[in-house]
């Protein structure tokens, strides 16, 4: 399965490395360099903007902060996410 994973901080890095782990496709994206930079050894695609990360997956998973910044990113991807895909959060 094609899966964008947004949001790779303490909760959201152990996931796409499970995902990854269990055959996934997965291409991440967070907002701080740092998080991304702390899963290189997984062998996952990192996606320099939010929009690529959604683009052309089946599934978007989302681990965000808060609210306010999930309002903020699900306006951004849902436009781009191809028809008949899913986003869970």
């Amino acid at each position: 399965m094609k899966i964008g994973f947004i949001g790779l901080g303490n909760m959201g890095a152990p996931m796409a490395r499970r995902l990854v782990a269990a055959g996934h496709k997965v291409t991440g994206y967070d907002v701080m360099e740092s998080a991304m930079a702390a899963l290189s050894e997984v062998k996952m695609d990192v996606s320099n903007d939010i929009l690529t990360a959604a683009s052309e997956q089946e599934v978007v998973i989302t681990m965000l902060p808060n609210g306010e910044a999930l309002n903020r990113v699900v306006e951004a991807i849902i436009p781009v996410m191809p028809e008949g895909s899913c986003f869970i959060d």
